[in-house]
């Protein structure tokens, strides 16, 4: 797939300069994966942007929430340094918008979407001859492994593993966020692969979160017996062990497993009962989690309102009371328009 034609296809619509042809084309990419409708919705937002000229803080985020995405590991002083050659639509009927913001978010969404589909497809070839589950957003899977291992897998995560495990050794390979109770086996160690990661247990429970977008985090909370889990970036790979009722993290900015702290587990694992225990937790990743478990699209009036913290419990709670709780947080309304919540400023609407 040429995604750059695409990107150049997303910029001529939203400049209004595309033709019949090419939005029949647009149309195609779009209804063919999720992740391409939401390129698309990101590409609005950045686009419909009223603000003045984001901080240099804005963007940093903006860059390593996209590069983490792409699984690319590169410091935004060094990307300011980088040449691309981009289609730019015309900038007269945009006011205020800063031609500085364009050109990032052009050359950020470019690399991201050439990069996701690099890895997809290297992935595919090192995965040649497994299975692969995927789960639906508003759904959620539990499988058990030839070995007898069960896995809980949350909305939007996928799981490749072999029918059979290997004589030597069980490995599978993780995107998004799952619960592992895994079967003892002192001769064939567990071994999932997941980011920039490797977590490896011989029988154990444990949570691990391991999304692309989140800056290529992959956070391990041990439940129950103790996982060796080790970063995979650097040529000199560290190791921590991680006990029960501790958790570990890394992310492509820190590539080496955090040191183990203890923690209250309940937080790690509200997802498998859809509850939500947030404590200073950026609106992004809330609205993610949401996004996934209801199958639902979300539009806010800035990017600056991304990182806004939200702190507090939501359990067995409906979705409008979650939403609703959120516009008062962040002095926000919203409306529902199908699939697609749509946060707008107050007496804006």
């Amino acid at each position: 797939m040429n995604s750059t034609r695409y990107i150049k296809l997303i910029l001529k619509y939203l400049s209004g300069s595309i033709n019949t042809e090419e939005q029949e084309i647009l149309n195609a990419w779009l209804a063919s994966s999720e992740e391409n409708r939401k390129t698309l919705i990101l590409f609005k937002q950045i686009w419909n942007t009223k603000e003045k000229e984001l901080s240099r803080r804005d963007l940093e985020a903006a860059w390593y929430k996209l590069s983490a995405r792409a699984g690319i590991s590169l410091p935004f002083e060094d990307m300011k340094e980088k040449r691309s050659h981009i289609y730019y639509p015309s900038m007269k009927t945009k006011t205020r918008l800063s031609y500085q913001i364009m050109r990032y978010a052009a050359i950020l969404l470019i690399i991201f979407s050439l990069a996701y589909i690099f890895s997809n497809e290297k992935l595919g070839n090192q995965l040649k001859g497994q299975q692969e589950v995927v789960v639906q957003y508003g759904k959620q899977n539990k499988i058990i492994l030839s070995d007898g291992s069960k896995i809980t897998l949350d909305a939007g995560s996928k799981l490749s593993f072999p029918e059979k495990f290997s004589e030597h050794s069980r490995e599978v390979y993780l995107s998004g966020e799952a619960y592992f109770e895994v079967n003892p086996n002192p001769q064939k160690p567990f071994i999932i692969h997941a980011n920039q990661a490797t977590v490896k247990v011989l029988g154990t429970k444990f949570n691990v979160r391991a999304w692309h977008w989140n800056n290529n985090e992959v956070k391990v909370v041990v439940v129950e017996g103790k996982v060796a889990f080790t970063g995979e970036v650097k040529e000199e790979k560290a190791t921590v062990i991680v006990d029960r009722g501790k958790m570990s993290y890394l992310t492509s900015t820190h590539p080496q497993p955090s040191a183990p702290r203890k923690v209250n587990v309940e937080p790690y694992l509200a997802w498998m009962n859809r509850d939500l225990i947030l404590k200073n937790t950026p609106l992004y990743d809330v609205l993610d989690r949401l996004s996934r478990w209801y199958n639902l699209n979300f539009q806010l009036p800035s990017p600056v309102y991304n990182n806004v913290m939200i702190t507090g419990t939501f359990k067995k709670k409906p979705l409008d009371y979650i939403l609703d709780t959120i516009g008062l947080m962040t002095q926000l309304d919203y409306k529902r328009e199908g699939n697609t919540v749509v946060f707008y400023k107050r007496g804006e609407n």
